[in-house]
């Protein structure tokens, strides 16, 4: 197996992980989202130790990582279809000493509607943007400049911060030539793809506490690859949805709520005042 160079990472609370060299701003800003925002967290979902969680896109690990942390006794099935950040998860999550225990499995793949195998796109300086829709990132890249608040680049970024300071009435030319040189250099992988019912039945699950899934645009097939018959053992999701599926919101929250889920939230980055009117991801969540 092809080795891929990594880069330690350290956090404030003294967490060190793996990564993709070049990509620390981005996992700083996983880090506050999911450390210190607890994204998961919200509207309701609750995780208890014992429970059985799909970590689907699963990144690095970091999502995976403070779950662990709080409930080392969960059972956690995490899916990354892209070599090098497989890698990388499987190096942070070896560490905690549970991969592989039977209570936690790494499956170097990713779910969708259906089993096979698909070209995906990776990022190595943005490995979570990586895609099966690569134009798409073009496209999000100017609207995300739009949205990006000078206060939010201190957060994760505080040279970048300085930097805008000097040179701020060019900054949002900067970070979009920034980024559409970053969504130029994607490199692809064929890799494989299996279902969540798939999944369910070569696993044995009796039934799934929380599916996380934030997979850049390809939510919707992820969630088609769940059968009638498997819906009633999701007991609890969070789901990203990508820009360009903000419009199909509505229909996935009536989705969710014909197969059973009394709470459906929306929470747009964006936190602008209709979801309806962001052109920013959202995570959508919902609990029986």
């Amino acid at each position: 197996m092809t080795e891929y160079p990594l880069a330690v990472m350290r956090f404030p609370c003294g967490l060190e992980l793996l990564g993709l060299p070049g990509s620390n701003v981005e996992a700083r800003f996983l880090y506050h989202e999911i450390f210190e925002d607890e994204l998961y967290s919200r509207h309701g979902i609750d995780i208890q130790d014992g429970d059985t969680v799909l970590d689907v896109g699963a990144n690095i690990g970091m999502f995976s990582t403070w779950l662990l942390g709080k409930f080392p006794n969960l059972k956690l099935l995490a899916f990354e279809p892209v070599p090098p950040i497989f890698q990388a998860m499987q190096a942070n999550l070896e560490a905690l000493k549970l991969a592989d225990s039977g209570n936690v499995q790494l499956f170097p793949c990713g779910l969708s509607n259906a089993p096979g195998t698909r070209e995906i796109t990776f990022y190595p300086t943005s490995p979570a943007n990586s895609t099966l829709f690569p134009d798409d990132k073009f496209e999000e890249a100017s609207v995300t400049v739009d949205a990006i608040k000078v206060r939010d680049v201190w957060k994760y970024d505080k040279l970048g911060f300085l930097g805008l300071l000097l040179l701020y009435p060019l900054r949002k030319k900067l970070i979009r030539d920034r980024m559409e040189k970053m969504y130029s250099n994607g490199i692809t992988f064929e890799s494989r793809f299996e279902t969540i019912s798939s999944t369910i039945k070569e696993n044995n699950l009796d039934r799934i506490d929380l599916l996380k899934i934030d997979v850049e645009g390809s939510e919707f097939m992820v969630l088609d690859g769940i059968e009638d018959e498997h819906w009633q053992m999701v007991n609890q999701a969070v789901v990203e949805i990508s820009p360009k599926h903000v419009m199909r919101i509505d229909a996935l929250k009536q989705h969710f709520m014909d197969k059973g889920f009394r709470r459906v939230e929306v929470e747009t980055m964006g936190h602008t005042g209709r979801v309806q009117d962001s052109q920013l991801a959202c995570n959508v969540y919902a609990t029986r």
